[in-house]
């Protein structure tokens, strides 16, 4: 499931606890969710991120912020 928001605070995702705020803000659960964001209309630049355990913002983000909400991976292996 894809998750859009405009004008995101992203206080809670940086462990600095920098009150920033992001254009658009989409959060997606699948590869195939990921996928269908290809080729989007989203504002630049776009930044990828994980837990934010690595993030300071020294303030907002004009672009687009990516997060992964996918919990596991399932490899061909594992079927």
């Amino acid at each position: 499931m894809l998750r859009t928001t405009d004008n995101y605070d992203l206080t809670g995702r940086n462990t600095f606890g920098m009150k920033v705020r992001c254009s658009r803000y989409i959060e997606y659960d699948s590869a195939q969710d990921l996928m269908e964001l290809c080729g989007e209309d989203d504002p630049a630049p776009v930044l990828h991120i994980g837990g934010g355990s690595n993030l300071l913002f020294k303030g907002d983000y004009p672009g687009t912020i990516l997060h992964s909400n996918i919990r596991y991976c399932r490899t061909a292996a594992s079927n």
